[in-house]
């Protein structure tokens, strides 16, 4: 059981903090707080942490691209 649960958490990408995604996406840390609070961007709540899923990020970028 143990090799397995290192074999899935080793295809685990890190999530990223708040800090991280608003370099990211160059946008202030009280926007993507908001974003975050609205459900606008997709993110996990950990406790009182917020931390986004880098796919995550990346397909909802990707639905607001243009064509």
């Amino acid at each position: 059981m143990k090799g397995q649960l290192e074999t899935t958490l080793a295809d685990v990408e890190p999530l990223l903090s708040v800090t991280a995604v608003a370099a990211v996406l160059d946008l202030p840390l009280s926007t993507v707080y908001g974003l975050a609070r609205t459900g606008e961007i997709p993110c996990v709540k950990i406790g009182r942490a917020v931390r986004f899923s880098p796919a995550a990020i990346r397909s909802w970028l990707a639905e607001r691209s243009g064509p």
